[in-house]
Order: C-alpha cells, then sequence, then structure tokens
C-alpha cells in the first residue's frame, strides 16, 4: 500500500508541474482537465492508508513547494488582472455634475467606450 502512496504522490507532484506549464501557457481548457484530474486524484489519495517514512516526507515538500508556486503564479496573474480592469474602468476625464463639482459617476476608457 505505502508504493501505492508514493506513487500517486508522484502523479500529483507531475500534475502539479502540468498546471503551471499550462498557466503559463494560458492553455485554460487543458486547466480545467487537470482540475478533475486532481480532484479526483486526491479523493483516491485520501483513501490509501498513510505510514510515515522519509522518502514520503521528501516527496511531500515538493508537492508543497510546487503548489506554492503554482499559488503564487495565479495570485499575481489576478492582479495583473486587477490592475488591468481597475485601469481601463477607471475615469479617464472628471466628470462635472450640473452644480460645478466633480461628479462620482465614473467615466469609461475610451478602449471600452467603443471610441477608438
Amino acid at each position: 500500500m505505502g508504493c501505492e502512496l508514493n506513487n500517486r504522490l508522484e502523479e500529483l507532484k507531475a500534475l502539479l508541474q502540468r498546471e503551471r506549464d499550462c498557466a503559463i501557457r494560458l492553455d485554460m481548457e487543458e486547466l480545467r482537465q487537470l482540475l478533475l484530474e486532481k480532484m479526483s486524484l486526491l479523493t483516491h489519495i485520501n483513501k490509501l492508508p498513510v505510514e510515515d517514512n522519509p522518502q514520503r516526507l521528501k516527496l511531500l515538500q515538493q508537492i508543497a513547494h510546487e503548489n506554492r508556486r503554482n499559488a503564487r503564479l495565479f495570485e499575481s496573474a489576478g492582479t495583473r488582472v486587477q490592475r488591468c480592469l481597475s485601469f481601463y474602468f477607471k475615469p479617464r476625464y472628471p466628470q462635472y455634475g450640473s452644480d460645478g463639482h466633480v461628479s462620482p459617476k465614473t467615466g469609461m476608457r475610451p478602449l471600452l467606450s467603443g471610441r477608438v
């Protein structure tokens, strides 16, 4: 059984590396497929009995490292998207109300307004 657990953990490590490659290539379809594979594999791993050994500890540390790398990649991509969206949705020119003061309405930048 311990050998099967090690094999499944090796598969998980390989899936995490493939996930990173897909994220870098922006291959969303393969990322969806990998998510399904990963969920199935994790469900299977959770059913296996666990006993401690040094080889497995090292493998688990490598998996944790790969998982953290992917999390940082996805986090930075999300931050980049958020910055881009905030740039394009912030007002380009001040909007003035009928009383002559700046209005809280947000204007759209030309790219999103169709005036480019």
